[in-house]
């Protein structure tokens, strides 16, 4: 993945913009989600396994509220159709939700790393 991709899967004028152009806080924030996004996953994972809907929404939710901060819509909107799912126990659309947002998060994770390496915005 190159910066060009990664900027498509990322708004960087707009991360950019409402971080004060503070490339320093951008890496920083990037670190924390590459770490806390795989581990919400996972937790996302064994609550679809459990059909825990109550719990599955709730991490569903702190998930989109990390992915809030990147300005990346697919993503977001993902994680909200998961937890908007898990709140009304469809599982088929749970299933559907979760399977497109592993993908997603996987992008979003390599274009962070690609921006990462980069000196600035």
């Amino acid at each position: 993945m190159d910066r060009a991709e990664a900027s498509r899967i990322i708004d960087m004028k707009d991360i950019a913009s409402r971080l004060d152009y503070d490339f320093d806080l951008f890496r920083e924030l990037a670190e924390l989600f590459i770490e806390d996004s795989a581990r919400l996953m996972k937790l996302i994972k064994i609550n679809i396994d459990n059909s825990d809907f109550p719990m599955l929404r709730k991490t569903a939710h702190t998930l989109k509220g990390s992915i809030s901060n990147f300005s990346c819509e697919s993503a977001y909107n993902l994680a909200l159709m998961l937890e908007k799912a898990s709140a009304s126990a469809s599982e088929n659309e749970v299933k559907d939700a979760y399977d497109l947002l592993v993908k997603d998060i996987d992008n979003l994770q390599k274009s962070l790393s690609v921006i990462m390496k980069l000196d600035g915005f």
